[in-house]
């Protein structure tokens, strides 16, 4: 999905593309979703994610797992708009929506020169045959703010890097506050900053961060 893509509407994506596996792939057997990515001291990126899809054993379906990936790809490319899509094969039996088996990487200190070769490289291996979903991943890149921790003064308040990477994973991402139960149905209550809040880098500043010593600092 475009950067910039919220959590919810990525989740509506891969609800689509997950019921397409479940209504279209008799041959499934267990389906699993990763939708983000992120670790203890960075922020998950809403706007990617990825499809696992494990099939029943070779001898107890018709067909291969090319044929099960080509039908999916074009029939996912034709229903899902605005998201780019890149279905593969991989190791015992499952197909990934996200990742690709054989990948080019290319380095270099000129961007326009690395736009160019990229675009070339794709138009030649686009006519090997027997390749499908021939994609480059060269982008603008996402715009990124970089929080530095001045440990000096997160000292006077005993303040951690990990303190400070899970307050704004919460606030940019969401924690869960509660969990409603209803009629044996479990929903996850979600609290986060409004998406045009997190838009303004002053209003980032002003987030508060609770420290061991019941003491507050932005």
């Amino acid at each position: 999905m475009p950067y910039g893509t919220s959590l919810e509407d990525t989740d509506k994506t891969i609800s689509q593309i997950e019921k397409y596996v479940v209504d279209n792939i008799p041959e499934l057997d267990v389906c699993s979703v990763a939708i983000g990515n992120a670790n203890m001291y960075s922020i998950s990126s809403a706007n990617t994610s990825t499809v696992t899809v494990k099939l029943v054993d070779k001898q107890d379906r018709k067909r291969s797992t090319t044929e099960i990936v080509n039908k999916a790809t074009k029939d996912l490319q034709k229903s899902i708009l605005g998201a780019k899509l890149t279905l593969s094969e991989s190791s015992s039996m499952t197909m990934s929506m996200g990742s690709s088996p054989v990948s080019l990487v290319l380095k270099g200190d000129d961007l326009d020169t690395l736009k160019k070769v990229s675009v070339d490289i794709e138009e030649i291996v686009r006519g090997v045959k027997g390749t499908v979903n021939v994609t480059t991943d060269m982008t603008e890149g996402n715009p990124e703010l970089r929080v530095m921790l001045q440990r000096n003064n997160a000292a006077q308040y005993g303040i951690t890097s990990y303190q400070l990477a899970n307050t704004l994973n919460a606030a940019l991402d969401g924690a869960t506050a509660t969990t409603l139960k209803s009629n044996g149905d479990e929903t996850d209550i979600v609290l986060s900053l409004s998406d045009d809040y997190k838009q303004s880098v002053e209003n980032l500043k002003q987030i508060v961060i609770a420290s061991p010593m019941a003491r507050r600092s932005p």
